[in-house]
């Protein structure tokens, strides 16, 4: 053992080696990724499955219901638009999510 320089103590304590170190990068990048990244966009891309039943589910009652009273009016447009709207907002959400894992994590 060397002495450092000066009036400088060495200071000298124990740790375990444990035989995984090796492999703990490689494990804990696996987990990063499929806690931070995957899991979440599964959780996403089901919600946002759901969602667009439900939207699917709605338009469909609507549409038949437009169709036996025989009432077509702008109302029904304008909920179509407004639910495109939300399917393209809720795609974009997703993609974003995306790049931004994918940027960060290179």
């Amino acid at each position: 053992m060397k002495r450092p320089p000066g009036n400088q103590q060495v200071v000298q304590f124990c740790t375990l080696g444990w035989p995984w170190e090796r492999h703990f990068p490689l494990i804990y990048k696996a987990l990063i990724a499929l806690f931070c990244f995957f899991i979440p966009v599964k959780i996403i891309i089901i919600s946002y499955y759901r969602l667009s039943k439900t939207f699917r589910k709605s338009r469909r009652a609507v549409g038949s219901f437009s169709r036996n009273s025989k009432q077509v009016d702008s109302k029904n447009a304008v909920r179509r638009s407004k639910q495109q709207t939300i399917v393209r907002t809720l795609v974009l959400i997703v993609l974003v999510f995306i790049a931004m894992c994918y940027h960060c994590s290179s």
